[in-house]
């Protein structure tokens, strides 16, 4: 029986102090390198700045994946968080509607943008940049962005645009991601 105690004592020291070596650890993780408690909470990559934000996408557009653009897009709880109410049950199901509607919203956009792309020959895989407007506004107390890259692919440049929104002070992409050729005058012309 004492034997028993014995161990189960030890156990439990010994438990607690690869625990206690862990939050020390921790702690020390945490001073050297800063995380954001929202990032903690909600266990995904964010984006403090615009420019931040529209650079990861930039880079993500040209795999062509929709998949890859998901960590990007806010999730429910993230919209409930934002959006207070007193209702609670009725802010969940509206938040989770919002958020499901957002990723079809931007998946169409997508497969749209895809096939505007194949259509005039745009290579999103060899594009590169060739500049970028940021635009941050406000209304009805919400802040978001709109993001426009000018790119090129080969012969042909295009406008790649798309909406952010701050949610819990960090951006993410909202809406309305679609591409267009710049036409030049020149070309039209037939000179």
């Amino acid at each position: 029986m004492r034997f028993r105690l014995a161990v189960l004592l030890l156990c439990v020291f010994l438990i607690s102090k690869a625990q206690d070596s862990t939050v020390v650890a921790t702690v020390q993780d945490s001073v050297v390198e800063e995380l954001d408690s929202v990032e903690l909470r909600y266990g995904v990559k964010m984006y403090a700045t615009l420019e931040e934000l529209a650079d990861s996408v930039f880079e993500k557009l040209k795999t062509k994946k929709f998949d890859d653009l998901l960590p990007f897009i806010a999730t429910a709880n993230m919209l409930s968080e934002e959006f207070d109410s007193l209702d609670m049950g009725y802010l969940q199901r509206l938040s989770v509607i919002k958020a499901q509607y957002m990723v079809n919203s931007l998946r169409k956009d997508h497969l749209k943008m895809l096939r505007y792309a194949k259509k005039f020959h745009l290579n999103f895989r060899e594009m590169y940049l060739i500049g970028h407007r940021y635009r941050e506004r406000e209304k009805d107390g919400h802040i978001y962005g709109e993001i426009t890259y000018e790119c090129e692919s080969g012969r042909h440049k295009f406008y790649i645009t798309f909406f952010a929104l701050k949610l819990v002070d960090h951006w993410f992409l909202a809406d309305d991601l679609k591409a267009e050729e710049i036409i030049d005058p020149m070309k039209s012309r037939g000179r």
